[in-house]
């Protein structure tokens, strides 16, 4: 069993992928549509184990029991209303055995059955004794949790509500609702009026199930979106059900219904999987969309039906932190700050006037060259040749700006592999700027993932694994960081994608500029960074202009009033120039006490490199060797 704590925080570190149809696949395989599926859970049960098994490799971390409707009055109608508890309890024992201990089994609750609105319904006492018999049986056969699903009277669902918490105060519940596309049930119920009813009572998520294809589900998701209180799953159907001799069958393709979750997931929705018509190709195409787009990817292990049945490789530990690279080792041993300017590619083959500013560089104490990746979206030399260059010819070491921007997931994996194999051993993982804020709007960006995936898949690599769990021969040896905006308007949300960052392995921190450092101590003392070390970035102001201009038009960048009514007054040129440069070099001042603090990167305006050597005067000094082995 999962606490509920415990579910709301997986849910909070990245949406989750639940499994898909059950009776679909049950009446494709041989099962009667006349039968109960349900009683399949004593007839064949290897058939219903097998059948979890296959959303499990399908890459469900969320099965449901074969237990929809099994409950007295529903069983009734096929003379089982006696075998209820050996029902239910059978059913959750399939899906704990083909779960194991990594995947999550959700006991499945639905409606009573009573079809007609006008019918008479059980009283409440009734109901809640009918719905206890159930839920007792998926208890004794082991469920973690439970979802109400396909429920389109709230009575109902109410009273299997009340019946678990008589059973269970301490069980994650799910509670979904169907609507069709006009937004009501069958029984009148209102999607807005559910939501808002749902996000009342004692459940850990609502939802939507049912009913509706995904792109009609899509609109009933924007409107729950904007009234649920508590986090939200979506489970559409496959479609519309089409008659193909004598069978029924759902047109839809498992890559456009996977389309769909990725906009529910863009919506808010933190569970995502199929109800009528899905199946595990459905389930394995959403989880190569989760893979890709969301932040922390969900992990499917198993990358080909053929590896289904072979033993997962095992991964390897990876070399401390400190031992990656002489940087690596001065963040953690060395008794003074560690000092970086950040150098932009050519923009042509030529690297002399750059290889001339970065021995300037080196000659003044300089420890590391940040190389950003293709900044502005404007079209440069890719940090990899420069960095490999300056590595092996230059000799200076290097920090690479790695964005999710031009490369899909096969290509960043490669990437990452080749330059270690070119001697780079630094790396910052950033989410990166759309193309179409540079100088090509007609360009795509990728995205497959953003800095948190990235820094999920460089976890995988350091330690021999590739993203679909395959060994390597030799693993990489990179030491990767993350950016942060500790001047983000939204502070709870930067907070949690660092920790997801810091989830994900990330070994040093680089912030965006700093000019509030009373504003930088805040955000380090709500952040829990434990012992990772921090570079803070420091970015000059060049003028009045230029402050005015990232106060209010950059998101992230924070500069404070006192400091551009000093700009505004030291006017403009060389004298405006000198003002940023002591502003800045105050920021490093009173910045390099702050807790983690281990160093400074600058970036110079205009390549005005005289300047960052200006800023980091109070903590630059000249080459210390650093006693790190690989």
């Amino acid at each position: 069993m999962i606490s509920r704590d415990e579910f709301a925080k997986r849910l909070e570190r990245r949406p989750m992928l639940a499994d898909g149809a059950m009776g679909t696949l049950l009446y494709e395989r041989g099962v009667f549509i006349n039968r109960s599926f349900e009683e399949a859970c004593l007839s064949q049960p290897a058939l219903v184990r097998q059948i979890h098994a296959d959303y499990i490799r399908a890459g469900a971390e969320l099965i449901e029991t074969n237990s929809y409707g099994a409950n007295r009055l529903k069983l009734k109608n096929h003379g089982l209303e006696e075998r209820v508890a050996e029902i239910n309890a059978a059913a959750a024992r399939l899906a704990r055995e083909a779960a194991g201990t990594e995947t999550l089994v959700a006991g499945a609750v639905g409606p009573l059955g009573l079809s007609d609105p006008a019918a008479d319904r059980p009283a409440r006492p009734e109901m809640e004794a009918i719905f206890e018999e159930q839920i007792a049986g998926l208890i004794e056969g082991g469920v973690d949790l439970f979802i109400l699903e396909t429920h389109y009277a709230l009575e109902e669902l109410e009273a299997a509500l009340a019946a678990i918490r008589r059973r269970s105060g301490e069980m994650p519940v799910i509670a979904q609702v169907t609507v069709r596309e006009d937004g009501y049930s069958s029984h009148n119920l209102s999607l807005i009026e559910a939501i808002r009813r749902l996000s009342r009572l004692d459940v850990d998520m609502v939802g939507l199930n049912c009913t509706l294809g995904p792109r009609l589900l899509l609109d009933q998701v924007r409107q729950m979106a904007e009234i649920a209180a508590k986090p939200m799953s979506a489970m559409p159907n496959a479609g519309a059900p089409t008659v193909v001799e004598g069978r029924y069958l759902y047109m839809s393709t498992p890559e456009y219904v996977a389309g769909f979750a990725q906009k529910y997931i863009e919506l808010g929705v933190r569970l995502v999987g199929g109800c009528c018509g899905t199946n595990p190709e459905h389930i394995r195409q959403m989880g190569g969309f989760l893979a890709s787009r969301a932040a922390g990817r969900v992990e499917v292990l198993r990358s080909s039906e053929k590896d289904a049945g072979r033993e997962q490789a095992q991964p390897k530990e990876p070399l401390p932190a400190w031992r990656k690279s002489p940087f690596a080792y001065k963040l953690r041993k060395s008794k003074r700050y560690v000092t970086s300017v950040e150098v932009s590619p050519p923009k042509g083959a030529d690297l002399r006037a750059v290889v001339e500013k970065v021995k300037q560089l080196q000659a003044a104490g300089i420890d590391v060259i940040n190389i950003p990746d293709g900044p502005r979206a404007v079209a440069r030399m890719t940090p990899v040749a420069l960095g490999s260059y300056l590595e092996r010819v230059v000799g200076m070491e290097t920090v690479l700006h790695y964005t999710c921007r031009d490369r899909n997931l096969l290509g960043m994996q490669a990437d990452l592999i080749g330059m270690n194999a070119l001697g780079v051993r630094n790396v910052i993982l950033i989410t990166g700027d759309p193309p179409k804020m540079g100088d090509y709007p007609n360009a795509t960006g990728v995205f497959d993932v953003d800095s948190i995936g990235l820094a999920r898949i460089l976890q995988q690599l350091n330690r021999s694994l590739d993203m679909g769990g395959h060994e390597l021969a030799q693993a990489p040896v990179l030491h990767y960081g993350v950016g942060c905006e500790p001047g983000a308007a939204n502070q709870e949300r930067e907070t949690a994608r660092l920790a997801q960052k810091l989830e994900a392995g990330a070994e040093f921190i680089m912030t965006q500029p700093v000019y509030d450092t009373e504003m930088l101590a805040n955000f380090l003392a709500r952040a829990d960074v434990g012992d990772t070390p921090i570079l803070v970035g420091i970015l000059p102001l060049a003028s009045y202009r230029n402050a005015q201009f990232l106060h209010y038009e950059v998101p992230g960048m924070r500069i404070p009033d006192p400091i551009r009514e000093r700009m505004k007054a030291a006017g403009s040129g060389a004298a405006a120039q000198e003002e940023g440069v002591r502003i800045a070099r105050e920021a490093v001042e009173a910045a390099k006490d702050l807790p983690n603090v281990r160093g400074f990167y600058v970036m110079p305006p205009l390549g005005r490199y005289h300047l960052a050597l200006d800023v980091l005067s109070p903590v630059r000094s000249g080459g210390e060797q650093s006693n790190y082995e690989i």
